[in-house]
């Protein structure tokens, strides 16, 4: 076979490939990329792992007939792994990016360019998975935290740590591609300041800034109601003017800071 003719069929297998992940959901720790490096042995495949109609993941090789018969004449074994383990997979905006250099670089370049793609992917960006197989992708670094505000702000709120490959872990835990979170939520968590030293990613950042916001005007809210009512008890006026002067002459700045004061206890 010519080279040209090789070159056709490796294309084939990236547009099996983008149709399979189109209709599966792919696991992004498992691409193995025999097509353009082959194995010393000469075997060329193409082996990704996704997420089956039955919630189980389930591997798929691409090969064409050729490569299949260099395969099974003892070139190489069937190659069949233990378990599933998860490694790379076809993410659409990789494979937007492949499919722009397989038209625009020549085919002599094309596979060298979508090993570039697959390096780039890795070193900024990691992508773990819900319990459901569901996945996320994640700027490497994130941490669990940042994935419960990334998968709902509600679930962020309330979170107070992770199960992450059935091991429990802590809100400052960083996660790695192909983790599987579990978010772990309490009815009785409330956002933190801490939390702001771990959060990484600015829409968990600014969900948080925006939660203790909204928790520090409550508190203030209930300060300014219990103290309300203790006036009110006690048959005194309450004069906000008044309560200026004496909160100023207490040493507080603002009547935010007394009231968080008494929020505080």
């Amino acid at each position: 076979d010519s080279e040209e003719e090789k070159e056709k069929e490796k294309q084939e297998c990236w547009q099996a490939y983008s149709i399979v992940t189109d209709m599966y959901q792919p696991n992004p720790k498992r691409l193995r990329d025999w097509l353009s490096i082959p194995k010393s042995n000469g075997y060329e495949s193409l082996h990704i792992t996704v997420m089956g109609p039955k919630g189980k993941w389930v591997e798929v090789q691409i090969r064409t007939r050729r490569m299949d018969e260099i395969a099974e004449r003892g070139l190489a074994a069937h190659w069949r792994y233990k378990g599933v383990k998860t490694e790379n997979g076809g993410l659409d905006d990789w494979l937007s990016s492949v499919r722009e250099a397989l038209e625009q670089h020549s085919e002599s370049d094309s596979m060298k360019v979508m090993d570039q793609f697959k390096m780039d992917l890795y070193e900024d960006e990691v992508f773990v998975f819900t319990p459901k197989g569901d996945l996320f992708k994640m700027a490497k670094g994130a941490t669990v935290l940042d994935f419960a505000f990334c998968v709902h702000t509600k679930l962020g709120s309330k979170c107070i740590g992770a199960k992450t490959n059935g091991k429990i872990v802590p809100l400052k835990y960083v996660l790695n591609s192909g983790d599987q979170v579990e978010i772990m939520t309490s009815g009785t968590q409330t956002p933190k300041q801490n939390w702001l030293n771990i959060a990484t990613t600015t829409r968990a950042r600014t969900k948080i800034r925006q939660a203790l916001k909204e928790l520090n005007a409550m508190q203030h809210d209930l300060a300014k109601e219990m103290l309300g009512r203790k006036f009110k008890n006690r048959k005194i006026d309450y004069d906000e003017a008044v309560m200026m002067r004496l909160i100023k002459r207490m040493g507080y700045k603002h009547i935010t800071d007394f009231y968080q004061h008494i929020a505080d206890g």
